[in-house]
């Protein structure tokens, strides 16, 4: 398990940032890449709409698995603090994926979180 000063340290330097924007009335997905024998921590999931009259699910993928959701309604985000949330499995991507807007809405996310070696 790692220790909470070199957690701090890998938030610091380690850190990363994913970002995009859909098409219209496209679903998105933002993903960080696995890395071999390496850990990711997701602090910070923002997305909006293009309007601020449409409404989706924001979510946070550890692989395949669901971690967190949120809907959001022209703009949100899920904040999970400055340590984020670790993810237990090392060489496995982290995403975050957003509902498709309608008509001619496009969606963004950004994505922000650190790589920990985990030890």
């Amino acid at each position: 398990m790692p220790h909470i000063n070199d957690l701090e340290y890998d938030s610091m330097v380690n850190t990363w940032q994913e970002n995009n924007e859909s098409a219209a009335a496209t679903a998105l997905t933002v993903t960080h890449a696995a890395a071999a024998a390496r850990k990711h921590a997701v602090q910070k999931a923002d997305a909006s709409y293009s309007s601020s009259t449409q409404s989706g699910l924001l979510r946070v993928l550890f692989g395949t698995t669901v971690v967190a959701r949120k809907y959001i309604h022209g703009a949100g985000a899920i904040d999970l603090g400055s340590m984020g949330l670790l993810n237990s499995t090392a060489n496995q991507a982290v995403s975050a994926d957003l509902a498709a807007g309608a008509g001619a809405v496009t969606g963004t996310i950004t994505l922000s979180g650190y790589s920990s070696d985990g030890s």
